[in-house]
């Protein structure tokens, strides 16, 4: 039973970073390929300042939204679902939870990846 609610624990998390990593990349290529930000000077802070919300509800505003609330939940999320993935992986011995726990590492790289490579806390300027 216990390993029923870690495979379907890991696999909620897995749907929900996948889900939100993809919801980033789509806003991104919308908003022009924004992602990392490009306007840094040379003692780290950027030429425009803080990413701020314009008037109108840009495909910018709505990136600037997603990576602000659950981008950052990203590096908490991420790196745990990576920890879920290697004890379904070490726990289970069915093929149902192997795959899952594949399907789930996969995600949680591609995750961290992007959300290194994106920069999602520092083009923030925070």
């Amino acid at each position: 039973m216990r390993k029923h609610i870690l495979i379907s624990i890991t696999l909620l998390l897995a749907t929900f970073v996948l889900y939100t990593s993809l919801r980033i990349e789509y806003l991104n290529l919308r908003a022009g390929s924004y992602l990392p930000r490009q306007d840094r000077n040379a003692d780290g802070s950027f030429s425009d300042g803080k990413w701020r919300v314009s008037s109108e509800y840009s495909p910018r505003d709505q990136l600037r939204e997603v990576v602000a609330t659950f981008g950052l939940m990203q590096y908490l999320i991420a790196p745990l679902l990576l920890m879920l993935t290697v004890l379904t992986v070490g726990r289970t011995k069915s093929g149902w939870g192997r795959l899952v726990g594949c399907f789930s590492l996969v995600i949680a790289l591609f995750a961290l990846t992007l959300m290194y490579y994106r920069e999602y806390y520092t083009s923030l300027g925070y």
